[in-house]
């Protein structure tokens, strides 16, 4: 399914990253490969909006411009001292390959050739002296050519052909030899002066500290207490998610995961607590207190609320719409049985109720919203274009295989676990930009499966979002440049960390995954790596951005799109990220071609 990328096994035990030119396929993960061959050219952050007090409009405009203007300039600061640090990282780099090039040859030749004694001389030494005594007569025997020939450093043997040798004297196999080596000698040299420098300066002291938003922790929480919930309002949340969660008879629906049940109860919790602080609310506090009736009328407190979420609280366009769900699913709960809506008969669900259809057009107002919504999260402070995120791949191997921290101590095994784990995640995040349920989720032996040499990730409509949409989901590869990283952890390190289930990742007490974990893991390796606050949701924006700006065709982005789980229009209106005078500019570059003749 997939070309070259990513992992190059051949002689080195330790795979390491190189960003290799791609073939073209037909599949989508292969659109995905396509990107790497421009590389030398969650759930979305957002800071929850239910325990935050709104500012008055002016006052937060000033300080939403303030707020962006420190944090941009210290920002700045920062990544100029780390790009002082990346720079000398370079220069050492060019200086100690330059000092290795300018070695002499024949001490080189000995030093490379005595481990390859027998191989080269056809019998074994009878001892070392020997050896080294017979090795320095064969290298005499062409130095005399090479020397004439004004090749007297290894920089300028290394850049001979074969052609070239062998008229000099130097034997094919021999030659060949010092190639690899030298190869090898090169790259331990850049590995090298990387990991010196992997005490890297985090941007910022701690990951708490980076601010996407600049709401402030005074803001009071307003969202319905436990103390405040009643027997009777405890009673209809079960019978809330009761509705949600099991099958009944004459249901409409099909029942929803417990995680989003659970999200649709704190939402009511969200809009109930509103009610109660903002609408001078004196009486009992039920789930009719949010929808009255089903009269289309019976919407306006929940508008209400949306508008200020919108406008006061500066609320993500997905939190609001997760509100309007949460409250479209406790109409049908609510009203159920006033509706005689068949779906069987091709009917769509809960279409008869008025206060349905007044909650689906406040769904589909607030979503075309996004495509002109304000961000009010900073942008820079958590964006990473792909070739940065494929840099931060590298380094996370990097730092997986580091044995010592910079004081000279030996990592315990379970932390150095923790970082091979990042490190898979963010690989396999490059090959399977999916949803963070994907990784939190991927079971071995259920959803994670080895059939042959191979590993694949099957999904049936139970285990991705938009399963109920697509149902079962084509059989995801998954590169097998990454087979040996995924089955290293599981046979080596993941023990370290002693897990008491059959998830793939696992949190170092050996527990399961929890609904942030993955989040977690993937924010503070990047947050290391880049002093960024990204998650792993925006690996999918990235690269939907990335391919939308390069060459892929519409066919490609289609096949994409269904690969990631979503439609071409939620591709374009939701993850593509580029500026409209990014999206404008083949059109302009098109039309200067057209006319490039003119007026010469």
């Amino acid at each position: 399914m997939f070309s070259r990328f990513a992992l190059n096994l051949s002689r080195n035990p330790r795979p390491t990253f190189s960003f290799q030119s791609l073939g073209r396929t037909k599949t989508s993960s292969a659109l995905i490969q396509k990107s790497y061959r421009l590389f030398s050219s969650s759930q979305r952050v957002y800071h929850s909006s239910v325990s935050r007090k709104a500012f008055s409009p002016s006052e937060n405009g000033h300080k939403q411009e303030d707020f962006e203007k420190k944090q941009k300039q210290e920002h700045t600061s920062l990544v100029q001292e780390r790009n002082v640090i990346e720079d000398k990282k370079r220069n050492n780099y060019k200086a100690d390959l330059e000092k290795w090039k300018e070695q002499e040859i024949k001490p080189w030749i000995l030093s490379v050739s005595f481990a390859f004694f027998e191989r080269i001389i056809g019998q074994k030494p009878d001892s070392e002296e020997v050896a080294m005594n017979v090795m320095e007569r064969a290298v005499d025997q062409f130095i005399p050519q090479l020397n004439k020939n004004m090749i007297k450093t290894v920089g300028e043997l290394i850049t001979m052909q074969s052609s070239e040798a062998i008229l000099l004297g130097i034997p094919l196999g021999w030659f060949k030899i010092l190639l690899q080596t030298s190869e090898e000698q090169q790259k331990a040299i850049k590995e090298q002066n990387e990991k010196n420098e992997l005490a890297e300066i985090p941007l910022f002291k701690n990951l708490k500290e980076l601010r996407l938003t600049n709401k402030t922790e005074e803001q009071a929480d307003y969202c319905l207490k436990d103390s405040e919930i009643d027997e009777d309002l405890q009673t209809e949340f079960k019978e809330y998610y009761k509705f949600m969660t099991t099958d009944f008879y004459g249901q409409q629906e099909k029942k929803l995961r417990a995680v989003t049940a659970k999200l649709y109860i704190t939402v009511l919790r969200l809009v109930l607590g509103w009610i109660k602080n903002n609408k001078q609310f004196s009486g009992k506090l039920t789930l009719h207190s949010i929808l009255p009736n089903s009269s289309r009328e019976s919407a306006r407190v929940l508008y209400d609320y949306v508008l200020w979420l919108e406008q006061d609280r500066k609320a993500s366009t997905s939190h609001r719409l997760n509100v309007i769900k949460g409250c479209l699913k406790l109409a049908k709960f609510l009203f159920h049985n006033e509706s005689k809506i068949d779906p069987q008969e091709g009917e769509k669900p809960y279409s008869d109720l008025p206060i349905v259809k007044e909650l689906r057009k406040l769904r589909i107002m607030t979503f075309k919203k996004a495509i002109n919504d304000l961000k009010y999260a900073n942008e820079e402070l958590k964006w990473l274009d792909w070739n940065d995120y494929l840099r931060c791949v590298e380094q996370a191997r990097m730092l997986a295989d580091t044995t010592h921290n910079k004081k000279g101590q030996e990592i315990p095994l379970p932390v150095r676990a923790m970082s091979y784990q990042k490190f898979l995640l963010l690989a396999l995040l490059a090959f399977v930009p999916d949803r963070s349920r994907t990784f939190r989720e991927l079971e071995i032996g259920r959803t994670l499966l080895k059939k042959g040499e191979q590993w694949w990730i099957k999904h049936g409509p139970e285990d991705y979002k938009t399963g109920g949409t697509y149902g079962d989901r084509p059989p995801i590869l998954i590169h097998p440049s990454l087979n040996q990283h995924l089955e290293n952890f599981i046979e080596n390190w993941r023990p370290k960390l002693s897990p008491s289930h059959k998830f793939l990742f696992t949190q170092q007490s050996g527990k399961p995954p929890g609904k942030d974990f993955i989040r977690t893991l993937f924010t503070s390796i990047i947050f290391r790596l880049t002093g960024k606050k990204t998650n792993p949701h925006l690996v999918r924006d990235m690269i939907v951005t990335h391919l939308r700006q390069s060459n892929a065709t519409e066919k490609e982005l289609e096949a994409l799109a269904m690969y990631m789980g979503h439609s071409l229009s939620m591709q374009k209106s939701t993850y593509d990220h580029r500026t409209k005078a990014q999206k404008i500019a083949p059109a302009v570059e098109l039309i200067n071609n057209l006319n490039k003749s003119l007026l010469k």
